[in-house]
């Protein structure tokens, strides 16, 4: 046993504790799946669940304040008719998001559920159920957690902001700043003066 590697076999065979550096399992909901397998998900009414570190939906960090924090999303795939495999996706999580008041750090809870058939090439988007949106494949493979990105960053506000005008950062708590009746007359188009 002068090899390291038998000495991991000993320590193994053995169930004495020794260290084993390898990465872990990746969520399913970020392995990337051709059309045939979203399929075979569809014929098993699999489901695929799992939390997305936010950090690693790089189009979506670009609009947030911070990288922090997960969502957790659910896949519930099922086949309707022969050919055809639906989707059901709800997704929650907690964004960090820049408030357009006070420019600091706002809170937003998101959550939502979508309904997706998967086809195979554009030429049957027409065919596609109406509550449901298409994922259109064209040859490639689809990841789930892209997916969720897309609909986290369609779900976000327009302008995201604290609810109330007390709940901002210092900026605006300065002198001559917005109040909560100057706000309401900037919204307001009617109340502006001539």
């Amino acid at each position: 046993m002068n090899s390291p590697w038998a000495l991991i076999a000993f320590c193994f065979d053995r169930r004495k504790s020794c260290t084993y550096h390898t990465f872990t399992m990746s969520s399913p909901l970020y392995v990337w799946y051709s059309l045939n397998e979203l399929e075979a998900l569809g014929r098993r009414q699999a489901q695929l669940n799992g939390k997305i570190e936010i950090g690693r939906l790089t189009r979506l960090c670009e609009l947030l304040m911070s990288d922090k924090g997960s969502v957790s999303a659910s896949f519930e795939f099922s086949q309707q008719g022969v050919d055809r495999t639906t989707v059901d996706l709800s997704y929650k999580g907690t964004l960090d998001l820049v408030c357009q008041r006070c420019l600091e750090s706002v809170t937003e809870e998101i959550s939502g559920r979508v309904l997706f058939v998967v086809l195979e090439d554009d030429s049957m988007v027409s065919s596609a159920p109406e509550d449901h949106e298409p994922i259109v494949l064209s040859g490639i493979r689809c990841q789930p957690a892209e997916i969720v990105e897309d609909e986290l960053i369609i779900s976000l506000p327009l302008v995201a902001r604290h609810s109330q005008i007390d709940e901002c950062g210092s900026l605006v708590k300065g002198p001559g700043v917005l109040t909560s009746e100057d706000e309401v007359g900037l919204a307001d188009p009617s109340f502006r003066g001539h």
